[in-house]
């Protein structure tokens, strides 16, 4: 039989908050379709390199630990060098994962055909070759690492983003897996228009450049050929029609019923691995999240965050938000593996987001939505989950209140385990 833990409320709810914003800070979708504005932070990123990384066991899905990196601004030679790294590994049939702010979308469109043409999968994740920071986005040793031609010992991170000319590529894979942590983002078509004067010899004596952009002739001309590839492709007008309605300076993250419905992931069920995070405080938790569709049409999708955080002396908190549902209260909710199970608290008024938690990088559009989600709460002794043996799958274990007097059984939810331990073991030493 199980050991039933129950550990009260033991840590202020406002400490959980402020871990749930920061994970929220990620390039994960907004909860709503809202335009926000275009990331303009960091240095432009280079031309886009591809390069084969292996990692661990499973590190890009069951049974795969080798992937193409596709990494940087889509340019007019990307196509032939993807073409070239191809042609040498055929006949490894390696997956393709793109971690990319967008570029030349005639590249990107070509690139697509070309996973099509050759049955090629497709994600999106950051890849971290061994010797790079992975908490620098831009550094000018690791993209000399991986300019290399070498293939490269590297580490796969889901929390990465494909937006504008990447989505247009990756829609172009025979089959496509979009993590629940992806920021996958759209906007309009922008056109640069130079015009050159020059003298009879060919030298240039002037330059201007124009940008196209918005009701342009040629930007309407350029959503069209969108249109027509994106349906070469299985996918329906919806996504160029969200992308012509955003204004070129402003990215629209797509929900995840968004994704769905255009057709690019359809999965009614999918979750993170366990990963270590680092808030740009320099504080530490563990977080996974899980996206589940919710029964009938059209279909709705709802995100829960669960996260470990280093809590009072000698204890780890465990808490899980989740979008609120009125249809969908639980009156109980437990963490479950062989040997234990773990109740949790509900935090039924969670304190609102403290000014300037979100950062100037994190889409304003997410912001609100932090404040409308439940929250569950429970703190542990950092040696049970130290020492515990959770096997390859753990269980949200939630209870419903009985309406009429009718038992309901509880309802099970599996979730993997994979990289839970070993992120216990990284979490634990770095807590009181």
């Amino acid at each position: 039989m199980s050991r039933v833990l129950q550990f009260g409320f033991v840590i202020a709810a406002t400490t959980l908050w402020f871990a749930v914003t920061a994970y929220a800070q990620s390039p994960a979708p907004a909860d709503t379709a809202k335009p926000v504005p275009a990331p303009q932070k960091d240095p432009p990123a280079p031309p886009i390199v591809f390069f084969v990384a292996k990692g661990e066991a499973n590190a890009c899905g069951p049974g795969c630990s080798e992937w193409i990196a596709a990494d940087g601004t889509f340019d007019p030679g990307a196509a032939a060098r993807l073409r070239a790294l191809l042609a040498k590994t055929a006949k490894r049939k390696l997956p393709i994962f793109f971690h990319s702010p967008g570029g030349a979308v005639t590249a990107s469109m070509e690139i697509g055909r070309m996973m099509r043409v050759q049955k090629i999968k497709a994600g999106v994740g950051r890849t971290i070759p061994q010797g790079c920071d992975p908490r620098q986005r831009r550094e000018k040793a690791c993209d000399a690492i991986m300019r290399s031609g070498r293939e490269l010992a590297a580490e796969l991170r889901t929390r990465a983003t494909c937006l504008s000319a990447c989505v247009y590529a990756l829609i172009g894979a025979a089959e496509r897996e979009v993590a629940p942590d992806v920021g996958l983002g759209v906007h309009s078509v922008s056109i640069t228009r130079t015009i050159k004067r020059m003298t009879r010899e060919g030298r240039v004596v002037s330059s201007s450049s124009k940008r196209l952009a918005g009701n342009a002739p040629d930007v309407h001309d350029a959503h069209a050929r969108l249109a027509r590839y994106a349906s070469e492709m299985g996918i329906g007008p919806a996504l160029i029609d969200a992308a012509a309605a955003t204004p070129f300076e402003t990215i629209r993250l797509l929900t995840r019923d968004e994704i769905a419905k255009f057709g690019i992931d359809r999965r009614e069920f999918l979750e993170s691995p366990w990963m270590m995070e680092e808030t740009k405080s320099g504080e530490f938790f563990v977080g996974k999240l899980v996206v589940a569709a919710k029964a009938g049409e059209p279909k709705h999708y709802r995100t829960t965050n669960v996260l470990l955080l280093c809590g009072r002396s000698g204890f780890i908190t465990i808490g899980l938000t989740r979008d609120l549902d009125p249809w969908d209260k639980p009156a109980a909710v437990a963490v479950a593996w062989p040997g234990a199970e773990i109740k949790l608290m509900s935090g039924r008024s969670p304190p609102p987001v403290a000014p300037g938690v979100a950062t100037k990088g994190m889409p304003v559009a997410s912001t609100p939505a932090i404040a409308t989600k439940e929250m569950w709460v429970a703190s542990a002794p950092k040696t049970l989950l130290e020492n515990a043996t959770f096997g390859e799958t753990i269980e949200l274990v939630e209870t419903s209140s009985a309406g009429s007097g009718a038992s309901v059984p509880p309802r099970r939810t599996t979730l993997s385990a994979m990289g839970l331990a070993s992120s216990i073991g990284t979490l634990a030493p770095r807590c009181r």
